[in-house]
Order: structure tokens, then sequence, then C-alpha cells
């Protein structure tokens, strides 16, 4: 994963997602770590976005968090930092190709939260469930 291309605010989500993998003691950063992460930024572009969509919150930092308890955990002196887990990688391929279509140089919060939802798996289904689509 290449951050170079991204804005610091998604290169800061990134990290923030990396960090609530680690204090989940999960190894592979997954979309939920991601989602949460742009939850966590109160006030920052993805709530704006979805409180403007009419998604609910709560609603979405609930299935979030049942989506990150329910990824593994792992333990042990050989553990080593996250890695981008089968899921994420998509989503930021993803988001790439938007940041693409729209003729963007760099990868932005919202193409990261386009991404999301396009997204199968937990987060995509909790913002679907919301009508949270990439339209």
């Amino acid at each position: 994963m290449n951050l170079s291309n991204y804005t610091v605010k998604a290169q800061e989500a990134v990290q923030k997602a990396a960090e609530i993998a680690q204090a989940n003691t999960n190894q592979g950063l997954e979309p939920p770590h991601l989602f949460k992460a742009l939850l966590q930024d109160e006030g920052g572009l993805a709530t704006t976005l979805l409180q403007g969509l009419g998604a609910n919150l709560d609603y979405l930092d609930a299935k979030t968090e049942a989506a990150i308890a329910a990824l593994p955990k792992v333990s042990g002196a050989s553990v080593q930092g996250p890695y981008v887990g089968s899921d994420l990688g998509p989503v930021l391929d993803g988001a790439k190709k938007e940041a693409d279509a729209l003729g963007d140089e760099y990868v932005a919060v919202e193409h990261l939260l386009v991404a999301l939802a396009d997204s199968t798996g937990a987060v995509g289904d909790a913002l679907r469930n919301q009508d949270v689509t990439k339209a």
C-alpha cells in the first residue's frame, strides 16, 4: 500500500485503522478498522457526509464494533504489525479507481467511503442498510 498518493486525512485514517487493529489484537487490517477510524473523526468529512445522507451513526458504529469483535485475534511473541487483509485490499483498490475516475490525483476520505459502501462484508452491508451507496 503506497500512502504517498493519499491525502493527509486519508493517511491519518489508515494509520488510525492500524492502531484500532492493534488495540483489538487483529493482525489483519480490514474494512471495519478503516470504517471505525473514519467514524471516530467526529466532524470529519466521512461523518459529515453520512449525517447528510441521513445515516444513523450509532447503528453504523455498533455494526462496525461487532464486525471488529468477530475478526480473528492473535497473540504471542511472534506477532508483528498489522498487514492489509484480504478484504481491505479490494477496498483500497476501489478507492484508487474512484479517485482516478474523478480525475483526482490523491485518494481522499470520500474515495475511501465510496469504496467501503461498495464493498462486501459487514461494513458495506451496514452502509447499504442505511441507504449509503456509491450513487
